[in-house]
């Protein structure tokens, strides 16, 4: 995602400072006399012959891969010139231009009454949902004259999409006869009636027949029926782009828009939000080739304090991240980086205390005690509450052994990277690796982020683990030193690659958004397999990997963690990192900021 974008972003969301959980202190726990060396999943056992993604191999027959290629080969024409073609018609209030593909006798479905109406502090929603709300049967005028009013309810068109999503087969395997597919139109500008608005319908279309060239076909659209719509309006964006005014200064930052060389996977694309003077002010710091540290001013501009701060200016490596902690418990955020050589490929770790006084200063080997280990990225809270805020460091660990790491590596179900990592603060700068006796490895997962919550409302810290590659886990904490296993939700899991936890059912206890990728095409070859293609459990499996983020809602009961709360229009988000859960509208509710993307190289295309 480029720093533009993703600072612009974190300017409007300063309200959300704060790293870590620090619960009630309470008489620490000693750990169990003989504690095990893990504590595994306590799971139920898989069905006999069920597919073990640790053992087990596959391959799809080739007819069932000819048979999807085929499919997407369709939709890759379907997508690229027939959606441009509507979309520019749309967008232009050319409405003729849709007549040639509609067949003799179309008929159509369109949403009409006034749909659910939801009310934000900002924002007024409509919705509008099959089997629930009433449609009108018309004929292609009809279909037309509603799109038509739709296009002049807008003064300015912003966006608009006719954008091809699910395509299949009417009878599975007949290629040359009649497709189903879905298919989303999608308004967003002002309105004439003042505001603006983002408007969506989602139909399920019918053709009579397709080809690679749709542009050329005449007379194969047969019909059109709403699956749902939505009518988002408000007086006026909820945020607005202010990086140009905001002091910080983007060109400095390795971003692919402004150094084309650099390449997204060389970058750290980490920021953090942080109150590092406590003047109650959001402060931003970016450790990119070095450390920028920005003072927030409280009238939404920052200022770069890095060598105020005594933090260096200059590094001879890029840093791999940073921790935000009070490591001292003296009540000022101290910074953990960690660096590696561009040279020599080691690691050089770097700590900085804070003074308290608007400067920090860089602690010396023998004046701090921790392991040997990675120190970025972590996740902080006080899990034995004892009042010390401890550690968290996914991917720091250990690897596997070396001869098991290639047979560990897989895409459903990887055990192939470094372990996490636990440090128990024991005050005065020290640290203990805990890890092996409270079961908080993670079993070699690929974890991409980890995430501090009560989920059983115990008043303890549990643990979140966002698996890249399937099976995101929950480590329980059972108050004893010890943590116990389970499945974070429903199903394996999905391509999780970042986490978030707020209050989103108003129910008073701490829920989940999962960050996975989504993929529009995926879903669609999904929906053109079965699950006997596939060895029992494995389909469930890979179905996962392409459904999008996930909301995992806390029912406040045992067993009842992680049930999946579906929300509107928050699924698909891409490839979705580092969410945030802010009140965006000042409604008192958490909302949903999800970045997308992985590098961007032109403006107005997130992926390149």
């Amino acid at each position: 995602m480029p720093a533009r974008t993703l600072l612009a972003a974190l300017a409007a969301l300063a309200v959300a400072a704060g790293g870590y959980l620090l619960l009630p202190p309470r008489p620490p726990a000693p750990p169990p006399a003989a504690p095990p060396a893990t504590r595994p999943a306590q799971e139920a056992p898989p069905p006999p012959g069920a597919f073990d993604p640790m053992k087990d191999t596959f391959t799809l027959p080739e007819g069932v891969v000819k048979y999807v290629w085929d499919i997407e080969h369709l939709a890759f024409f379907l997508g690229t010139d027939l959606g441009p073609h509507l979309t520019a018609a749309l967008r232009a209030g050319n409405f003729e231009a849709w007549l040639p593909f509609l067949a003799d006798g179309f008929a159509s479905e369109l949403f009409t009454g006034e749909g659910t109406e939801l009310r934000h502090a900002v924002v007024q929603e409509t919705t509008w949902r099959a089997g629930r709300d009433p449609v009108e049967r018309g004929d292609a005028a009809a279909f037309l004259e509603r799109l038509r009013g739709w296009r002049a309810r807008f003064e300015r068109i912003d966006r608009v999409s006719v954008h091809f999503e699910q395509l299949s087969p009417e009878r599975r395997g007949e290629l040359a006869g009649a497709f189903d597919a879905t298919a989303t139109l999608h308004f967003a500008g002002t309105l004439r009636s003042g505001g603006i608005a983002e408007e969506g319908l989602e139909c399920a279309f019918r053709f009579e027949q397709l080809t690679d060239t749709p542009l050329e076909q005449r007379k194969f659209l047969a019909s059109a029926r709403s699956l749902r719509a939505w009518s988002r309006r408000a007086p006026g964006p909820l945020t607005q782009e202010i990086t140009d005014s905001s002091g910080i200064e983007v060109y400095r930052f390795l971003d692919t828009w402004y150094n084309q060389n650099t390449g997204a996977a060389g970058t750290n694309s980490c920021a953090y939000l942080l109150d590092y003077d406590r003047d109650g002010i959001a402060d931003l710091l970016i450790p990119e080739d070095r450390a920028f540290l920005y003072r927030g001013l409280g009238d939404g501009t920052f200022r770069d304090v890095t060598a105020q701060a005594g933090l260096p200016n200059r590094l001879n490596a890029r840093l791999s991240g940073a921790t935000v902690i009070d490591a001292d418990n003296d009540g000022w955020e101290d910074l953990l980086f960690d660096r590696g050589s561009r040279r020599t490929g080691g690691r050089d770790r770097m700590i900085f205390r804070n003074r308290g006084d608007g400067t920090f200063v860089r602690l010396e080997e023998g004046e701090f005690d921790l392991p040997p280990i990675d120190l970025a990225n972590g996740a902080v809270a006080d899990y034995d509450g004892d009042g010390l805020v401890d550690l968290y460091l996914h991917g720091a660990g250990e690897r596997p052994p070396k001869a098991e790491i290639r047979k560990r590596a897989r895409w459903v179900g990887d055990r192939s990277h470094r372990n996490g990592v636990l440090l128990r603060n024991l005050g005065g700068w020290k640290f203990e690796n805990v890890t092996a006796r409270s079961g908080t490895g993670g079993q070699h997962r690929s974890i991409f982020a980890s995430l501090w919550l009560d989920v059983d409302g115990d008043g303890d810290c549990d643990l979140l683990l966002a698996h890249h590659l399937g099976d995101n886990a929950l480590l329980v904490n059972d108050g004893a030193g010890g943590f116990t296993e389970r499945r974070a939700s429903p199903g394996y899991g999905g391509m999780s690659m970042g986490a978030a936890a707020a209050d989103l059912d108003a129910d008073g206890d701490p829920d989940a958004y999962l960050a996975n990728m989504s993929s529009h095409a995926g879903n669609r070859i999904m929906a053109n397999l079965r699950a006997e293609d596939y060895p029992p459990g494995l389909f469930e499996m890979v179905k996962g990997f392409v459904e999008g983020n996930q909301i995992l809602e806390n029912r406040g009961a045992p067993g009842r963690w992680g049930e999946i709360l579906h929300l509107g229009g928050s699924q698909a988000g891409g490839w979705a990192y580092g969410p945030a859960l802010p009140d965006l509208d000042g409604d008192g509710l958490p909302d949903i900021y999800c970045p997308a993307g992985f590098q961007s190289v032109e403006r107005g295309k997130p992926d390149g």
